[in-house]
């Protein structure tokens, strides 16, 4: 799909993200204080804002930090958490965090044509399947 000089290959969305923590978090006043990974200003305003602490940890560190008494509690999808073992170093699961995350992936087109046919065939075909798909 061609857009203003540009070629938009995908959009994607993700799954609802859930808050998984070592305590039972089942009011506000007990998420108070609670040191929170968070992936996004906007999440971490929301962490901040029911009054626990949103912490930055790279992804890969979040389960030692859970470990070792670093974070609380943690934000993801539940794939992510799934894959990284966080049912390990987490007892409970809040959630699903109702928001929409979403990533594209755009083009400049005139770029686009200058790439060698190679490159372009194969990824034209994905291009393809993705806006059949998503648009």
């Amino acid at each position: 799909m061609r857009w203003k000089g540009a070629l938009i290959g995908s959009l994607d969305s993700w799954a609802f993200p859930d808050l998984r923590c070592k305590e039972r978090i089942d009011t506000v006043e007990v998420f108070e204080g609670k040191m929170t990974r968070s992936h996004s200003a906007a999440l971490s305003d929301w962490i901040n804002g029911k009054g626990a602490a949103a912490q930055f940890v790279a992804f890969a560190e979040v389960y030692k930090a859970l470990e070792r008494g670093i974070l609380d509690c943690g934000v993801t999808g539940a794939d992510p958490a799934y894959g990284q073992r966080w049912y390990e170093v987490t007892q409970y699961m809040n959630g699903p965090l109702h928001s929409f995350t979403a990533t594209n992936n755009i083009v400049n087109a005139q770029v686009w044509g200058k790439m060698p046919r190679r490159y372009s065939r194969k990824r034209a075909l994905a291009l393809s399947w993705y806006s059949s798909v998503l648009l």
